[in-house]
């Protein structure tokens, strides 16, 4: 998570300015994931995570997923959410992505029932998904945090 929620946090803070993630930001760090291994020199205390490059692989091909899901939708789920998904996935790998997104569609799905609820918004609005992902990053790193111990 180390990379990554600065990653969430920037791309959050895009999504909820002007409904757009940083096309730079993606770029940087899917190139900043294909470097670390050089620089760590295959030690894994930068990718913090003791998965196989197959499950970083997969966690990207989630994102693959989620962006066939965005053209079959018609952008019911934003293309730059699945790209974020891609570059999360390459780092965190399928579990971790997987747990991320849960974590983040489930909030999401509340905050928007709430808000039809009380409505503040119709059901044809859309809701960036970013800064959930986000709140989502930062609960999952308390909890990994709290296994250390």
């Amino acid at each position: 998570m180390l990379f990554v929620m600065p990653f969430l946090g920037w791309n959050a803070y895009r999504d909820l300015k002007s409904r757009k993630v940083s096309i730079g930001s993606l770029f940087l760090f899917a190139l900043l994931r294909v470097l670390l291994p050089l620089w760590s020199w295959g030690k894994d205390y930068l990718t913090l995570s003791d998965e196989t490059t197959a499950g970083f692989v997969a966690g990207a091909l989630f994102g693959t997923a989620l962006l066939l899901l965005s053209v079959a939708s018609r952008g019911g789920i934003g293309s730059g959410d699945a790209f974020t998904a891609m570059v999360a996935g390459a780092y965190l790998g399928l579990y971790k992505v997987l747990l991320l997104f849960m974590g983040g569609f489930v909030m999401t799905g509340v905050y928007g029932g709430l808000i039809l609820l009380f409505r503040k918004k119709g059901r044809k609005d859309t809701l960036p998904l970013l800064p959930f992902l986000l709140v989502s990053g930062a609960v999952l790193s308390v909890l990994e945090l709290m296994q250390m111990r």
